[in-house]
């Protein structure tokens, strides 16, 4: 009777060592099946048309705004166009995703030269050091425009893709920036 100790009872068998290897592989095996099953299987997220969730109205209305953004002549006519997209409040998801995505882009790159401008008029045109007081509010200006040009670079693609592709859909012909 190997099965039974001095009490007369079954001993308690312990798993072998390699079982918690076992699991490991078995668990990661896992995790390959269904990667190879969502690359191979039904479409994924990514695969999805994004502006396939739009109200046709809405986006409308997001991509005219943006067409004003892009042509806009001078700087206030920029400003005027950026605050009429920002007005929008499209409930659909592809409208909604292309205006966050292109207010994201211009709003960034717009408010980040305005910033830079206001940092260059802090710097003296002599050479000179910058006044003590003015250090800590030029640093400040820097900071954030870097960090909104960085989220401008980051969005514009999307920005361009869903705006180029929303005009398609609507058979639109997309606005182009006057050089």
């Amino acid at each position: 009777m190997a099965d039974v100790d001095d009490a007369g009872e079954k001993p308690k068998r312990s798993r072998p060592p390699g079982w918690g290897l076992a699991a490991a592989v078995a668990g990661a095996m896992a995790v390959v099946v269904a990667l190879v099953v969502t690359s191979t299987g039904a479409p994924t997220e990514t695969d999805r048309d994004p502006l396939e969730l739009s109200n046709d109205q809405e986006l409308r209305a997001v991509v005219a705004a943006v067409s004003g953004v892009v042509s806009a002549e001078d700087e206030a006519g920029e400003e005027a166009a950026l605050r009429a997209l920002e007005a929008l409040r499209p409930s659909s998801p592809g409208a909604a995703d292309l205006r966050e995505s292109c207010v994201t882009t211009y709003r960034g790159t717009h408010d980040a030269q305005r910033m830079t401008e206001q940092a260059r008029g802090m710097i003296p045109g002599d050479g000179g050091e910058v006044r003590g007081e003015d250090r800590a509010r030029l640093s400040e200006l820097l900071d954030r425009s870097q960090r909104l040009v960085v989220a401008a670079r980051e969005s514009h693609q999307r920005c361009v893709g869903l705006y180029e592709a929303a005009a398609q859909r609507l058979h639109v012909t997309p606005a182009r920036r006057r050089r």
